[in-house]
């Protein structure tokens, strides 16, 4: 399982109730001059860690549960309740929108749910994700990849890819437009006939916001109630 690296503080997420008898290990990255990020790779050697085991003991329980139906199946997204959700189905793809914050302190969490035919090899799919993502996304001259990232969901059978990128010139801009952030992280996870398709929009990597934003998508589970 891939580690799920957030500050514990900030994971307010209590969809790892559902974990019992797992867990989710999380590592906090501190750079030479202090500043913290929370990302789902191993921290750089230059930085210092701090890994914490997130289990039924030690997880919040700030959480509202969101339910979207997919593929036949109805799946939970957990995040904190002054988030603000919007549900879309539209040609057979049901899309999850969230946001926490306006301005410089928004972040977005967008997750497309699509059924799909289990002829194409997963992994196959999830590199021909992120090359659509890489032309997406290094358009501007400015915007450089961060790395990509294997993971396996905590709660479904499947595997996950997630691209991290960064736009130089809109990191530390005191105003932009409403549309543009500096940080985008985007792929997929694939499980049986499910895709879903990933994206994070963020100022900062380092904030809360971000952190719950990604727990989530490594926590999205099956609603089997």
């Amino acid at each position: 399982m891939s580690v799920i690296k957030l500050c514990l503080s900030q994971l307010t997420l209590a969809l790892v109730l559902l974990l019992s008898p797992s867990h989710a290990a999380i590592n906090k990255c501190v750079n030479a001059a202090g500043q913290i990020s929370y990302q789902d790779r191993p921290c750089p050697d230059s930085s210092q860690a701090e890994s914490i085991e997130v289990t039924l003991q030690n997880a919040p329980a700030a959480l509202k549960l969101h339910r979207i139906s997919a593929a036949g199946s109805d799946y939970l997204i957990g995040l904190p309740s002054h988030w603000q959700v919007t549900r879309q189905v539209s040609g057979g793809a049901s899309t999850f929108k969230a946001q926490a914050g306006t301005g410089r302190q928004a972040t977005r969490l967008l997750m497309t749910f699509i059924q799909r035919q289990q002829t194409s090899d997963a992994m196959a799919l999830l590199a021909q994700i992120e090359q659509q993502t890489d032309l997406q996304y290094l358009q501007p001259s400015q915007s450089v990849k961060l790395g990509s990232d294997d993971f396996q969901p905590v709660m479904l059978a499947g595997n996950g890819r997630l691209s991290h990128y960064v736009d130089n010139k809109l990191v530390g801009m005191g105003g932009t437009r409403q549309q543009q952030f500096a940080y985008v992280t985007g792929g997929a996870i694939v499980s049986g006939d499910l895709l879903i398709n990933i994206t994070i929009l963020s100022h900062d990597i380092g904030s809360s916001a971000y952190a719950k934003a990604l727990a989530a998508v490594h926590l999205v589970t099956t609603d089997s109630s």
